[in-house]
């Protein structure tokens, strides 16, 4: 597998389109990231893409190598600070950052190498918040995996995934694949939080009782991980990899759809 360290040794940037509908954007973005012209093509209200090129002597490869390459689109979902931005960011950047604020819609790419595919990985974060939950499933259109994510230190969010998370990637994703996956593992032994969650009558969201909920919600995988420590970090987004590869022709008969 290719380390993702190569990629934050490039230069990323964020290049948005805007203008009139049917203007011809969708298919400008389309013909350079594609190579081709798909008049037919239906955009989402918010479409992503991504690409790499080389400019001089900085480091981009010719985009027509990326059309051999193949694409898939990951979605995280989860309550609001059950960790799913540090996830990402540890992922992607291979680094802590605690403070990082996300807007209401992150996305991010990066590239890994899988036996002898490479695969460009799009990782949507979502807004977990109430607040969001009518522009969120603009996220779930043509998701090859999700990752609904739960904090171990917050029984609260691990009870959300059966009573919210799961109804609603179930709704708009239907047999899309899904991991779930225990963030925050660092703060499992956390003395602090213990007495705090036992003065609630609350206590650590336990391996077992995180493999019980995702038999329970039918997930393909349970995992957990630390964006702190990374421990499991590079594990999850392999198997994710590898499950959106597996399931690809699955897929192709059940579209994520907004309805």
């Amino acid at each position: 597998m290719e380390n993702k360290k190569k990629l934050t040794s490039e230069k990323n940037r964020k290049l948005v389109v805007v203008g009139d509908g049917m203007c011809g954007k969708t298919c400008l973005l389309y013909a350079f990231v594609y190579d081709t012209f798909d008049p037919d093509h239906v955009p989402t209200i918010f479409d992503t893409y991504a690409t790499t090129i080389q400019i001089d002597d900085e480091r981009m490869e010719n985009k027509k190598k990326l059309t051999s390459e193949k694409n898939r689109k990951l979605v995280v979902v989860g309550d609001g600070m059950c960790g799913k931005t540090c996830l990402l960011y540890a992922f992607v950047y291979d680094t802590f950052d605690p403070d990082h604020v996300p807007t209401i819609f992150d996305t991010y790419a990066t590239t890994i190498q899988i036996d002898d595919e490479r695969i460009t990985l799009a990782l949507f974060d979502t807004a977990g918040q109430e607040d969001y939950d009518i522009l969120r499933p603009l996220s779930y259109n043509d998701t090859n995996i999700v990752l609904i994510c739960f904090s171990i230190n917050h029984p609260v969010s691990a009870r959300n995934v059966i009573e919210k998370w799961n109804p609603e990637v179930r709704h708009f994703c239907r047999l899309c694949p899904i991991i779930l996956v225990g963030c925050k593992k660092d703060l499992r032994i956390d003395p602090q939080i213990i007495s705090k969650l036992k003065q609630d009558s609350e206590k650590q969201v336990t391996t077992d009782v995180g493999r019980q909920i995702a038999a329970q919600i039918k997930a393909d995988a349970y995992m957990e991980c630390s964006a702190k420590t990374r421990e499991g970090i590079q594990e999850l987004f392999v198997h994710a990899a590898r499950l959106s590869l597996k399931k690809s022709n699955r897929k192709k008969h059940s579209k994520c759809a907004l309805y």
